[in-house]
């Protein structure tokens, strides 16, 4: 028994440090984006009056992401072979596993935490079965921001400070492109998870491909890739009420730029929640459009309390609903 016990001891030691650090990590990086901003200390209170209107409409905001993100979750998961859910289960999985991932590395809670939220619903597929779809979902969460931060950092500022077509006819080309790729990409992911569901003995993987074969049609493949651009937009109208609540005066065109490389670093999932990464996202992305560096600090922090306390509210208001959506009988 000792020697089947110190090993697992190591192993809770491990990643106890291992989360530890990353959260070190993240605090840190934070620290440097504020010290990097701001002349002194008190100039981060200074002047500062927040706007609730601001604040209502960053709830709103992620209301709507919530409401596109968790549609298009559950799209591409049934057509990826996933069992028949009612709408709300999905909503209530995401807002609350949102919440979580501003505490542990966002990246963990998308791939574990949504396939155990859809396993306590009802569902009957593995949990590998769930992380593969939310690798799909990442291949646009990547692309439209990687394109956006790309135009907002080579563009000149006053260039693109009131060019609203450029970003969204790039994220429209973006999502039409992928449309014929969708399926494809999405019988790939579902093959590799069963060869290796099937090379562990795992039971799901048989049901899987003779109860439902994967064919994600055009028609889903489009709703999806337009559920994405909405999710860009609609992320981007929570941040944008951030700024409003803080005074960061800032055009549509840039906000939605600065979203994208926002988003793009949060997507490297190294600290709890993209801490510090996704502020130095924000402040990289202002400080080159030429914003005012102390409001942009008031941003990141107002940015950082305004996602934990919509999605805080919003898995408040699902909650409420207690558990009386339950799955569809197949």
């Amino acid at each position: 028994m000792t020697l089947r016990g110190e090993p697992a001891q190591r192993f809770r030691a491990g990643r106890f440090w291992s989360a530890f650090a990353r959260l070190g990590i993240g605090v840190a990086a934070f620290a440097g984006v504020l010290v990097w901003l701001l002349p002194d200390w008190r100039s981060l209170v200074e002047d500062f009056s927040p706007s609730p209107s601001g604040f209502a409409l960053s709830l709103l905001g992620t209301a709507l992401a919530s409401l596109v993100t968790a549609r298009r979750w559950q799209l591409l998961l049934e057509a990826m072979g996933g069992d028949r859910l009612p709408f709300f289960i999905y909503l209530r999985a995401l807002v609350v596993t949102r919440l979580l991932g501003q505490f542990v590395p966002a990246i963990a809670v998308d791939l574990v935490g949504r396939g155990v939220a859809l396993r306590r619903a009802g569902s009957e597929q593995g949990l590998g079965h769930a992380a593969t779809q939310v690798v799909v979902e990442r291949l646009l969460d990547l692309l439209l921001p990687l394109g956006l931060a790309a135009w907002i950092l080579v563009s000149p500022p006053a260039a693109t400070a009131n060019d609203v077509a450029t970003p969204l006819v790039f994220v429209t080309l973006v999502a039409g492109l992928f449309v014929p790729l969708v399926s494809p990409i999405a019988r790939l992911a579902i093959a590799l998870y069963v060869r290796v569901s099937s090379m562990r003995a795992r039971s799901d993987s048989p049901r899987l491909n003779a109860g439902r074969p994967v064919s994600v049609d055009i028609a889903t493949a489009a709703r999806v890739s337009a559920l994405s651009v909405a999710r860009l937009l609609t992320v981007t109208l929570q941040f944008f009420g951030a700024a409003v609540a803080v005074g960061l005066v800032v055009t549509g065109p840039h906000m939605i730029g600065a979203t994208g490389v926002a988003q793009l670093t949060g997507l490297v999932g190294l600290t709890p929640g993209g801490l510090g990464l996704i502020e130095w996202g924000w402040a990289g992305a202002f400080k080159h459009l030429l914003a005012d560096p102390v409001r942009v600090a008031q941003f990141v922090l107002c940015q950082r309390m305004c996602v934990i306390g919509n999605f805080a509210i919003l898995s408040l208001l699902t909650s409420l609903r207690g558990r009386d959506a339950t799955a569809v009988p197949k």
